[in-house]
């Protein structure tokens, strides 16, 4: 018989005494109650039951039970070292209590995101970016393309690229035409 407060990760666990008690068939059992608590506030109470057999069970008949996680605010995550709430890092997003890397083409520049962002203007061409990577001088990246890649970035009208796709562009040649894009300078009709 033992009754006190235990902490285990984060939690406030109170044990309650073992108490005898009898099922409607007359037959002994033992239960244990235990009211947990997270520093977030969220609590619960769960009863261990034991009829004789080993080991003691949960209701349901599982033998070992697990308090369930702390709720945390959106963007943000129960970490067992701290034991507390923590935002999710820049260049991630809360996804069901987890923090989940931003995908390819999308960023997230603050911590504790709910979202990831899709890159306006520039690319991201990893995951768990943090921000956009600009496009090359005299380059834009068109809005219907992902945004994952530096070789999406093309010249603007009035220059070409030397480098192909995703290199700085120059001013056009004297007596040419540059549409941009990936084209190369054509001659003045």
């Amino acid at each position: 018989r033992e009754t006190g407060e235990r902490s285990a990760s984060g939690q406030r666990l109170l044990i309650m005494n073992l108490r005898p008690t009898l099922r409607r068939d007359g037959s002994p059992t033992l239960s244990l109650q235990v009211t947990w608590q997270w520093w977030t506030d969220t609590s619960g109470v769960e009863t261990l039951l034991q009829d004789g057999t080993e080991p003691p069970y949960w209701p349901g008949g599982a033998s070992t039970w697990t308090a369930p996680k702390a709720s945390c605010a959106e963007g943000f995550v129960f970490s067992s070292a701290s034991p507390e709430c923590v935002p999710c890092p820049a260049g991630t997003r809360e996804v069901s209590q987890l923090c989940e890397a931003c995908p390819l083409g999308t960023f997230s520049a603050l911590p504790g995101a709910i979202a990831c962002s899709s890159c306006q203007v520039g690319y991201a061409n990893k995951t768990g970016s943090d921000a956009c990577y600009a496009c090359p001088l005299n380059t834009v990246r068109s809005a219907a393309s992902a945004g994952i890649n530096q070789t999406e970035c093309l010249c603007v009208v009035g220059h070409y690229s030397r480098d192909g796709p995703g290199s700085a562009c120059r001013p056009c040649v004297t007596g040419g035409e540059c549409p941009g894009g990936d084209n190369p300078p054509h001659p003045l009709p």
